[in-house]
This record gives C-alpha cells, structure tokens and sequence, in this order.
C-alpha cells in the first residue's frame, strides 16, 4: 500500500510551480504515453487563435478523491479560445510552459473552427488527469 499524502503533496507541489496551457493541435499529432515534449509542430494556425495557446493555470486543481483512491487534475470551468478560423483541430494538450513538458492529450477527433462562435473545450467532470493511488 502506497499513503496518498506524499504522493499528492509531491505533485501538488510540481502542479503549483508550472504554468499550465492549452494548445490546439492538428491530425499530425499522435498521443503516446511516451511522449514529453510539447508538439509544437503539430500546433494548429488560424485567425484568432494565439500561438502557444491559453494560460489555464488559475483554472487547474489537484485533489484526492478517497472514494476511488485517485489524484486527479481538474479545470475549474471551459477553457475558451475565442472564435478561432482554423482546419483539422483535432487535440487539445495541455503542458507545462516553463519546462516544456507534455502533461497530457484529449484527442477529440478533427472539426474545422469557422469564427462564427468560440472555440470552447469543456473538460469531463471526473478531470483531465487521474493518477491511481494503489
């Protein structure tokens, strides 16, 4: 058995030093959980949307949740990225943009932005990422 506490005071600690964004990427990326470096090839370009994506970082929260023994990373609220034009957006990533690390990917699959609303990525209730306490 593994005590939940010093794992979630260790990432709770790492969480609390990064600066967290949300990137667009296209169909080039391809999510492994090998990878580390942020797909900076891979970011999608269109009018209205700002390179290197949107700073999330007040909207993420680290929490144990006892009744499934997991850490979980969660957003507070959407995260918006304007009435973007663009074509094959077909991932969001979200990285930590002081090291340049890939935390994780959601991979939703290609839809082409027209500007006529915004762009807005609602993450799940349960968290973008779980980590298992076992």
């Amino acid at each position: 058995m593994i005590s939940n506490g010093w794992i979630t005071d260790a990432l709770a600690a790492a969480v609390g030093a990064m600066t967290i964004k949300a990137m667009l990427v296209d169909s080039g990326f391809s999510a492994t959980p090998d990878s580390t470096a942020v797909p900076t090839g891979d970011e999608i370009s269109g009018t209205g949307y700002t390179a290197g994506g949107e700073d999330v970082t007040s909207l993420a929260a680290l929490t144990y949740d006892s009744a499934t023994n997991r850490i979980k990373l969660t957003l507070s609220g959407p995260v918006n990225f304007g009435p973007i034009v663009a074509s094959d957006v077909n991932a969001i990533v979200f990285y930590d943009d002081t090291s340049s690390v890939l935390l994780l990917a959601d991979v939703f699959g290609s839809t082409d932005p027209d500007g006529s609303a915004d762009f807005v990525y609602t993450p799940q209730a349960a968290g973008i990422m779980a980590v298992q306490v076992s």
